[in-house]
């Protein structure tokens, strides 16, 4: 039994809907420009192994000042 299902009752397994929706949030997401931690440990994993990732709060840091502080990266 999941922690999140109240008591007495299991949790049912996620439908097509909820993959679906899953899937537009992550495409818009990433069409936002939103950071994907999880993405880049999955590449940090496969490409450079022996690189030790940057924390949840240092891999945001590191994005959003790749995004706002590189002139010419934005239009206005």
């Amino acid at each position: 039994m999941s922690a999140h299902a109240p008591q007495g009752m299991a949790r049912r397994p996620p439908s097509r809907l909820s993959g679906w929706v899953a899937i537009a949030a992550s495409a818009l997401r990433t069409i936002a420009g939103a950071p994907n931690y999880e993405r880049y440990l999955r590449h940090l994993d496969t490409h450079h192994p022996r690189t030790t990732p940057l924390t949840r709060d240092e891999f945001t840091r590191d994005r959003l000042a790749r995004r706002y502080d590189s002139p010419g990266s934005r239009c206005c």
